[in-house]
């Protein structure tokens, strides 16, 4: 397993995903060289003014406090430059351009390293950190800018990432070359020896025997400091020369009308060719039309594809479309953002945010993280580490343990924490360790000599720190910075933050070394005391961002008051704040909370599809279904749409279940009655005409090359029989269909049942064909061993085709051909196959027989969601292959997510992705992602899952199961949409249910089911939280001003 891990990231899917990108990849390194040389010049000075010989070349000497303060003036210079340099730049970005501000950077960070390396007094040193200084200010600001501008969004997380490691990476090089030179270069003791006959007087007689009396001192080599100076002009070299290849940002020459070159830059940095006569087909992929009973080579098959249709046009090319589409996103970004200015965000609605993004800038830096990263030497000798050359070596172990634990902590945690939780926790560890630090150094304090055991203590507690802070504060602040600022004046609060940031550098670094003088042990006590008061603070100011939407936010922050955001019905995602309140946060902001969820009900009702539109999908679906698997699936959105009662997604909807006290396919003329009192018109009509067409003498109920897809009709076929009186047809038809499955298919030698008729082949989109009819058929007879057959099938399934890394499904593996891509479309009918037949255990009655499986379905769903989530798009909408930009958006994919979700929350109480899904169905309805005669769009054609299509069944009935699935939640929170009043819902109650509605339930309990508010409650929880808000932006205004005075 551990070997299978481990070959995933050289597979070569994995560099081939790399070559597609290798221009992105090129830039982001040589942006980030950048980034390498901010670090090393951070950490630089900290690192050589310890040494002797910086010291005696500096003419560095007096009371130790005088001491102090040349140190950290020489440290801190750095600082104020980059607090003017990042205001400057912002304007110089501007109307220059993001690559030629980086260049001109780099004309001062030589300016500044040269007289920094060249440097014969304090005035030298001094002048050259400054205009360092301005530099670093520069590269701070455009450089993340610039990568995240230039990423596409999926990819935006690890390369603005990759810029915090490169960061790091530079002040861990300063570390170990000071401590390497210092090793070469330190003072040496040289003997004088006087000339032979000098006497004690020093006049030389010839005839006297040498005076035996001699003399030493040290020799000090300038080189020891002088290099590692020098070498910072070595990255900026790199710096330069790779610049000359990287683009201009895209965004900022849309921003300047420049819109050929910037499609063109799009193109280059996604290696596309916007002359390419053709789209490109995967060799790997096959559409579903060419499916037989006999194999076919893939070259064979594409070629087929190709000859079947009409090539596409290069300008509609699946590559040429996107970059168009990402331009559009670009220009639509920048119509939010014209005109915006510091005025507004100055202004009363942006107020709030500005003063929590102000205390978070101090909060961050007042931690004394930046103290220890820019003094670990001095740090390491006061306490216990005397000698130099020990302290820089703790130095760069320092540096080595914070590089890997920011490594890890970017690759696995920055996504999985809530922003304040992360924050607030990591930093009152950070001041339980300090308080230890401080207390050790109190109760046993070095005395010069060897190493004592106290000072490893010590050293281990600032490693052990070091972790804490890369996996909890980190770069936290910088993300919750950029998320409570809306787009139109993010770039202004982000600016207003970095400039904040370097000034409480400043001040930090300024101060650091005269505490350490000044108060000696107590300096810990009193950052102790900060990063737990901070932490307090923050739990309790700063609101949660995770997972929230702009249109929350502006809520949250006051912007706009919750009854406007209620009417504001086409902006409305507040079902993620059920999630929050169920992911634990709800602590934080109860009253906002308590605030919030009537509006969330009301919003949701409000922003669904009209019934018109609704109307208009299931039309166009039942003039485009012909396959069978488009059949299948349409019969089951029908049955979820229009009979919920029916569907197994309702409790006791299954006549033959023990529920219902029926043990065979038999129903009385009563219950046969009673069940299709629901609308089966349509489901009945088509198993009749199945049947019809259905050839004598042959098993499956359609013929087909896919042994899968036939079986998707089975349940509908059930369903047939017992809305008929004697039924004997339609349940033998099943029965054959069964048999089919059990005794004809071929098998892995796992016994995986194949997709295929002709060979052993696994797809993902079995999971929603044949497991749910099993479950079916096996509940509805009472037979328990077909059921459990279901769960077996699932499981050697996804014991193939699960990336365990991604938490995704491949979308074919063995027989003549594979897909290892992620299928979007595959995944959602894995995650929601898996869920019919939970919802078929649990509706027959056997949920207390299979808990453990129904805990297998709950996690195996959870992690398909937790997989394909974070890649969706701004456009809200997947890939066609979910984490291959190069492949177009597809509406089909989404949809039927989303019904996964909606699913989850009520059948697992995983509301974790509820914003999503809901951001999802807004841009459903609002952005004309179907056409006005009904049709979803974009979409995969469904028989030839690899290239685009115009017209999608199957995608019509994800359109119908979201929707479905919508209205079943919102029903689990007692407020139905009109348009769909009758519908039962889920109600899983008594041993029945494993974890169900509880969560959905208890959140909603104190809602009126009319969908009216509370409005006085509404109205005194506006006030408490308003309340609460302005004494915490008051509490963290005079925190921040303490800071700055100490």
């Amino acid at each position: 397993m551990a070997s299978g891990h481990f070959s995933h990231y050289f597979s070569k899917e994995r560099w081939q995903r790399i070559k597609d990108n290798r221009r992105l990849v090129y830039c982001t390194v040589a942006i980030n060289m950048g980034a390498l040389l901010l670090g090393y010049d951070s950490g630089i000075a900290g690192a050589v003014i310890p040494l002797r010989t910086f010291k005696h070349d500096m003419q560095i000497d007096g009371t130790r406090v005088a001491v102090a303060t040349v140190n950290s003036n020489v440290v801190s210079v750095l600082f104020g430059g980059a607090f003017f340099g990042s205001i400057i730049t912002s304007f110089l970005s501007y109307y220059l351009g993001r690559r030629a501000a980086l260049l001109y950077s780099m004309i001062l960070f030589a300016l500044g390293g040269a007289l920094q390396t060249a440097a014969k007094n304090l005035q030298w040193m001094y002048a050259g950190r400054f205009i360092s200084g301005l530099a670093v200010g520069a590269t701070s600001l455009i450089s993340p800018y610039y990568i995240a501008e230039i990423s596409p969004t999926k990819h935006r997380a690890r390369t603005v990432g990759a810029f915090q490691a490169f960061l790091v990476a530079g002040s861990l090089l300063a570390y170990w070359v000071t401590y390497g030179c210092d090793l070469q270069y330190h003072p040496t003791l040289v003997n004088n020896h006087p000339p032979a006959g000098t006497n004690t007087t020093g006049t030389i007689d010839p005839g006297a025997p040498a005076d035996p009396v001699t003399t030493s001192h040290l020799e000090f080599h300038s080189a020891g400091w002088r290099i590692p100076m020098g070498l910072q002009l070595l990255p900026g070299v790199v710096f330069t020369i790779l610049m000359l290849g990287v683009c201009e940002s895209p965004r900022w020459l849309a921003s300047k009308e420049r819109k050929e070159e910037a499609i063109r830059m799009l193109a280059w940095l996604r290696c596309v060719d916007m002359k390419q006569p053709e789209a490109k087909d995967s060799d790997s992929q096959v559409g579903r039309e060419e499916k037989s009973e006999e194999p076919q080579s893939t070259v064979t098959t594409l070629s087929r594809n190709m000859d079947a249709g009409q090539r596409p046009a290069a300008l509609h090319s699946p590559e040429i479309a996107a970059i168009h589409e990402e331009y559009a996103g670009i220009q639509a970004q920048l119509d939010e953002t014209r005109g915006a200015s510091y005025r507004e965000l100055l202004s009363r609605v942006n107020l709030r945010r500005l003063a929590v993004s102000t205390f978070v800038a101090v909060f961050h830096i007042w931690t004394f993280h930046t103290g220890i990263l820019y003094y670990a030497p001095t740090v390491f000798k006061n306490i216990g580490f005397s000698d130099t050359r020990s302290a820089l070596l703790a130095s760069g172990v320092f540096g080595a343990v914070k590089f890997v634990s920011t490594i890890l902590a970017l690759a696995f945690t920055v996504n999985r924490w809530g922003r304040v939780t992360g924050m607030a926790v990591g930093t009152g560890f950070q001041g339980i360790l300090f308080f230890i630090l401080g207390a050790i150094l109190k109760s046993k304090p070095p005395h010069g000599g060897p190493i004592q055991p106290a000072s490893i203590a010590m050293m281990a507690i600032i490693y052990l720190y070091v972790i804490v802070y890369s996996f909890g504060m980190g770069p936290l602040p910088w993300v919750y910075s950029s998320e409570i600022y809306p787009l139109r004046i993010r770039e202004l609060g982000q600016m207003w933050f970095t400039a904040l940031t370097w000034a409480c550098n400043f001040a930090t670094s300024r101060v650091t070394p005269i505490l350490f003088v000044k108060l000696g042990w107590k300096t810990w006590m009193l950052f102790a005391s900060l990063n737990l008061g901070g932490a307090i603070l923050c739990w309790f100011i700063c609101p949660e961002t995770k997972g929230l939407s702009m249109e929350e936010l502006d809520i949250l922050f006051g912007a706009i008051s919750a009854e406007q955001r209620a009417a504001d019905i086409e902006k409305s995602a507040l079902p993620a704040l059920v999630s929050i309140a169920q992911s634990g946060y709800l602590n934080q902001t109860t009253t906002t909370m308590r605030m919030l969820f009537p509006l969330s009900l009301y919003a949701l009702s409000a922003s669904a599809l009209s019934p018109a539109t609704v109307d208009l999908v299931k039309a166009r679906l039942k003039d485009a279904a012909q396959k069978s698997w488009e059949i299948g699936t349409r019969q089951q959105a029908l049955l979820e749409l229009e009979s919920p009662s029916v569907s197994v997604f309702t409790a006791t909807s299954i006549p033959g279940s023990p529920a219902a006290q029926s043990p065979t396919l038999r129903l009385s003329n009563a219950a046969r009655l009673a069940f299709t009192s629901g609308k089966l018109d349509d489901v009945v009509g088509m198993s009749h005409e199945i049947l019809a067409n259905k050839e004598p003498g042959t098993l499956p109920l359609m013929k087909d090359g896919s042994s899968a897809d036939p079986a998707s009709n089975g349940v509908g076929m059930i369903v047939a029989n017992w809305t008929d009186a004697q039924g004997s047809d339609f349940e033998a038809a099943a029965r054959d269909q069964l048999t089919w499955l059990l005794s004809n298919v071929p098998r892995s030698s796992e016994g995986a049942i194949s997709h295929r008729n002709s060979e052993v082949q696994l797809w993902s989109d079995y999971i929603y064909m044949v497991p749910p009819f099993l479950a079916y058929y096996g509940a509805s007879t009472s037979n328990r061993t077909l059921v459990a057959e279901a769960y077996k099938q699932i499981k050697l399934y996804r014991d193939v085709l699960l990336d365990k890394p991604t938490g995704l499904w491949q979308h074919i593996r063995q027989g003549s051909f594979e897909d290892r891509g992620f299928w979007s479309t595959g995944n959602g009918w894995a995650a929601m196959g898996i869920m019919r037949v939970a919802a078929t255990i649990r509706a027959a009655g056997y949920a207390d027989q299979f808990t453990s499986e129904l805990k297998d379905f709950e996690s195996w769903t959870e992690e398909v969601l937790n997989g394909m989530w974070p890649l969706l798009t701004e456009e809200g909408l997947f890939y066609n292959y979910a984490d291959h930009s190069k492949t177009f958006l597809d509406g089909a994919s989404t949809a039927l997510m989303a019904a996964c979700t909606y699913r989850a929350a009520v059948m697992f109480n995983n509301t974790k992705h509820l914003g999503q899904a809901e951001k999802v169905q807004h841009e459903t309805r609002a952005n004309t992602h179907i056409t006005t005669e009904g049709w979803l769009t974009p979409v995969v054609d469904p028989h030839s899952f690899h290239k685009q299509g115009q017209q999608s069944a199957e995608g019509q009935a994800f359109v119908l199961m979201m929707y479905a699935a919508r209205n079943d939640y919102l029903v689990a929170q007692k407020r139905p949409l009109g348009a769909a009043a009758n519908v039962v819902g889920v109600s899983y109650s008594g041993s029945n249910t494993t974890g169900g509605l509880n969560g959905v339930v208890n959140v909603g309990a104190g809602l009126n089911s009319g969908g009216s508010s509370n409005n006085g409650t509404t109205e005194r929880n506006n006030a408490d939280y308003k309340a609460s808000f302005e004494v915490g932006t008051i509490v963290g205004a005079v925190v921040a001003v303490i800071a700055w005075v100490v």
